[in-house]
């Protein structure tokens, strides 16, 4: 496992090498680089569900999944304002945050109220 994640962290700073050429390798590169995230965030699900199988807790590994993307997407509301200087992120700060970790949940009980469970 640790292989596949050096090889998911080695694809993503090859993308972030190819963006910096420029020109039509700008796509490129963005495309290896969120490819190697996605592969990650799939590894790093996996990890969590074997190690929550060995403590003995049965977790689907789709909700595991949802609350990495609900973390991941709160990080990125945390960086989105972490610049103090912008007066546009001033009142928005803590409800963008929240408010995109919760679009998650919202997401997939939306999902799961459409399509059902596997």
């Amino acid at each position: 496992m640790q292989k596949k994640i050096l090889i998911d962290l080695a694809l993503m700073l090859a993308g972030c090498f190819v963006v910096r050429l420029g020109g039509y390798w700008l796509d490129i590169g963005i495309g290896l680089f969120l490819l190697g995230c996605v592969m990650a965030l799939f590894r790093v699900r996996d990890i969590i569900h074997r190690t929550l199988q060995r403590r003995g807790l049965d977790v689907s590994r789709d909700r595991v999944l949802v609350h990495l993307c609900a973390v991941v997407m709160a990080a990125f509301g945390a960086a989105m304002t972490l610049d103090d200087t912008d007066p546009r992120m001033a009142g928005i700060r803590w409800p963008l945050i929240i408010g995109l970790a919760l679009s998650v949940y919202a997401f997939d009980a939306l999902w799961r109220l459409l399509f059902g469970r596997r």
